[in-house]
């Protein structure tokens, strides 16, 4: 809707337009908001002649930003608008009526963070944990954590590959060979990632997400595979799937797991030489 209305007002201007689109991240903080700050350094750029948000709580919900975004609108003649109207921000009225907007945003924003940080924090102390649970747990209908019984079978599997000396991405292509499915596999979309810093980020159907080495090592080193889930300074005791003693061997291992890693890939690599010379000698 806001990006709709965001059109309409520029066709109406005959302006060209660009959206800053800083999804799911609070307005109450700017160090995370990549499009906001983007967006100030094309007002700075004299890009930009004309800004839109659907609401002032859009733009922002820390009033020492709202003054200095106020500050930079004013300094490079950008016109603001606020859903249909047009606000002069070097107004006297306006300055003082948005500031006092902008008090009450941060106001409510923080008394909300409070109540929702107080409610995780009861919850937690019950040994109800929110979001997203570690691959081989579920929810029951109250909301506690419990084992998802298949998934915790494979992860008990992996614990016990890891300690007979099997390496991570070993694991990995046993589980995708077989055709165990991963989290993602049950949900719909894409999901973003990148194989490295130097790589660029890109788009992989949630369905067809496989198993990869660092997952499991992540996995390996997880406490709430040991029955600890900390939520912040809180620590939850949650059902165990391994052993408290099998937990700290796995992971005491994983450095050995990857020497050996490092071996087998040499062995792998030195009888392919062999083989392509007995080749180029059958010839």
């Amino acid at each position: 809707t806001q990006q709709k209305h965001g059109k309409e007002l520029a066709d109406f201007l005959k302006l060209d337009y660009e959206y800053y689109l800083d999804k799911g991240i609070s307005g109450t903080s700017i160090d995370k908001r990549d499009e906001m700050i983007r967006l100030l350094e094309d007002i700075k750029k004299g890009k930009i002649s004309a800004f839109y948000a659907y609401d002032q709580d859009r733009v922002e919900r820390d009033t020492s930003f709202w003054l200095e975004f106020c500050s930079i609108i004013i300094a490079n003649n950008v016109r603001y608008f606020e859903n249909t109207r047009e606000i002069d921000l070097t107004e006297p009225s306006n300055a003082m009526s948005t500031t006092m907007k902008s008090a009450f945003s941060a106001y409510y924003a923080a008394q909300t963070s409070k109540a929702v940080k107080n409610s995780i924090k009861r919850n937690a102390e019950r040994g109800k944990v929110r979001g997203i649970l570690p691959y081989g747990y579920t929810k029951d209908e109250e909301g506690f954590v419990i084992k998802h019984e298949e998934q915790a079978k494979i992860v008990a599997k992996i614990y016990d590959w890891s300690l007979s000396g099997l390496g991570t991405y070993t694991i990995s292509n046993i589980l995708n060979n077989d055709g165990v499915p991963t989290t993602f596999n049950e949900f719909e979309g894409v999901i973003k990632r990148k194989a490295d810093k130097y790589t660029e980020e890109r788009e992989f159907k949630k369905s067809e997400v496989r198993w990869r080495g660092n997952v499991i090592y992540d996995m390996i080193k997880n406490e709430s595979y040991k029955g600890i889930k900390r939520v912040g300074n809180i620590i939850v005791s949650i059902p165990a799937i391994v052993s408290e003693e099998k937990w700290d061997k796995a992971v005491s291992n994983l450095e050995k797991n990857k020497k050996n890693v490092f071996l087998i890939s040499f062995v792998d690599l030195f009888i392919f030489e062999i083989f392509q010379i007995l080749k180029e000698n059958k010839k």
